[in-house]
């Protein structure tokens, strides 16, 4: 490929590049509900008008919520909601909407942190990174559970204010245009209410702001000012917003008993199979059951570090180890932080944690598909063949594998059944996928094979107090009810809480006395 051509591909890239996204995930518009934080669509009141009343509630945030603050995402469901109801459809239209559009400005963001500053990249170089950058990202298969799922679409929603408000802060940092750096504000304050995840902005920031400032002996307090200042008024609203998770959401971990150490011991285990996900996209699924252990594997966690470093040092030489790269590094860290189990959530890994994350590992994608373009044997002039060769062989080979299994992911999604069976092939002895799972055959009538993974859900954890408690249920429903009570009556020993059982437990002792 010529210079010329190379320069005519980069221009129509893009677009070629979004149409392909959008044709890869058309067969996500024929999934359904799967069973799974559904009840914010179909039975969430604040999505059905936008009354005052409708819209405080959303906007205003309840003390000792179910649930973390994403006012934004709220919003957009009502919006989808006044269009088409709860159809499917319209959500995951929208989901995918909102991916092309992270695609385009990842795109942008590469373009310009490379064409300008101190990476001085040229014009050509700019465009062919950010294009091999944002089609890393388009095609990789662990970005399916924020496009397939009808609840994923906060991730991209998140991410389109992360990436308008990181590229108007370089253009307020590297051009002095103070409009920007309040547009950088409000996109930054919008991303935040749509997922938490957008807490590790401020961080990006405070980071690229050490990496670029020059730190001359003279200067340093004086540099220290300048970053403080321009930083604080994204941290402030950042540690508002955590205090608000650790002290007024009632949202638990999946082991809400780890203590802080055990869970930071954990933080090395997590950022290895998160890096490993993104490497080598292979046994993904909606669940993974890992934990923090207890008491805290210290040694584990301090070797896994090590490995961690390294492998952060193998990618940096890669990709050059230019500041680009260095921002890549930095902008994966820091944007895994907020789900590194520091703030409880519902689960401690997840494919929708790396939505963040997987751009800065798709930007040193990028700058290694341009170094690998470059000459081999110095001197000016084009590449040459082979290096041009290969790299557009292993962009292809990589491209085509990741659209292969995202193909293959979306129909996961399809419904309860398909979801929760993935989980339990490649996790078969996880409970809660398998409890998921016959209660996905209950719900359909397939009662022999709900049975079968009930038991199976028990035989796991006998002391899960959740799996006899819906065995139970379902054999109360089916009017065995001297059973069902045996089995309710052990289960609410394991699970008090659990109000539906005793209504269950109640409507078996008056059917047997």
């Amino acid at each position: 490929m010529s210079a010329a051509n190379s320069k005519s591909f980069s221009s129509y890239g893009l677009p070629l590049l979004m149409l392909l996204a959008a044709a890869l995930y058309l067969p996500s518009l024929k999934n359904g509900y799967v069973g799974w934080d559904d009840a914010l669509i179909t039975a969430n009141p604040n999505i059905r008008s936008f009354s005052p009343e409708n819209l405080r509630r959303i906007f205003i945030p309840a003390l000792d919520s179910p649930a973390s603050y994403q006012p934004l995402r709220t919003l957009a469901h009502a919006l989808v909601y006044a269009v088409s109801g709860t159809r499917p459809f319209g959500y995951l239209l929208l989901n995918i909407l909102l991916y092309l559009a992270t695609i385009f400005l990842f795109y942008r963001l590469v373009e310009y942190l490379l064409a300008s500053g101190r990476e001085a990249a040229g014009e050509l170089e700019a465009r062919l990174a950010a294009l091999a950058a944002a089609a890393f990202f388009a095609f990789h298969p662990v970005h399916v559970e924020a496009v397939s799922w009808l609840q994923g679409g906060k991730q991209s929603l998140m991410a389109v204010f992360f990436l308008l408000s990181f590229i108007h802060y370089l253009k307020y940092s590297r051009e002095g245009r103070r409009s920007a750096y309040w547009i950088s504000l409000i996109a930054f304050l919008a991303a935040l209410t749509a997922q938490p995840g957008a807490l590790g902005l401020p961080l990006l920031i405070l980071g690229y702001e050490a990496l670029s400032a020059g730190w001359s002996r003279g200067s340093i307090r004086a540099t220290l000012v300048r970053i403080s200042l321009r930083t604080f008024p994204f941290l402030l609203p950042g540690i508002l917003l955590v205090l608000f998770l650790l002290f007024f959401t009632t949202v638990e971990a999946g082991i809400p008993a780890a203590s802080l150490p055990a869970r930071l011991s954990a933080i090395p285990l997590l950022w290895t199979k998160s890096l490993l996900k993104l490497l080598v996209p292979v046994n993904i699924c909606c669940r993974y059951p890992l934990t923090a252990a207890v008491p805290p594997q210290y040694i584990n966690g301090g070797i896994l570090a090590l490995v961690l470093a390294g492998s952060g040092w193998a990618l940096l030489r890669a990709a050059g180890n230019g500041p680009a790269a260095r921002l890549a590094v930095l902008w994966f860290c820091v944007t895994l932080v907020p789900t590194s189990g520091l703030v409880r959530t519902s689960t401690l890994m997840a494919d929708r944690y790396l939505f963040l994350p997987s751009l800065g590992f798709a930007l040193l994608a990028g700058l290694v598909y341009c170094r690998i373009g470059r000459p081999i044997a110095g001197g000016p002039g084009e590449p040459p063949r082979q290096g041009r060769l290969l790299a557009a062989v292993l962009a292809l080979v990589l491209a085509a594998s990741f659209a292969l299994i995202t193909l293959q992911r979306q129909g996961d999604w399809r419904e309860a059944r398909t979801l929760w069976s993935r989980v339990v092939e490649v996790y078969p002895r996880d409970r809660l996928g398998t409890l998921n799972l016959a209660e996905a055959f209950y719900r359909q009538g397939s009662y022999d094979e709900a049975l079968k993974l009930y038991r199976k859900a028990i035989d796991i954890d006998p002391s899960y107090g959740d799996s006899w408690l819906n065995l139970g249920q379902m054999l109360c429903r089916k009017g065995d009810f001297r059973e069902a009570r045996k089995l309710l009556v052990h289960g609410l020993r394991l699970r008090p809480d659990r109000e539906e059982g005793w209504i269950n437990l109640g409507i078996c002792l008056s059917n047997t006395g």
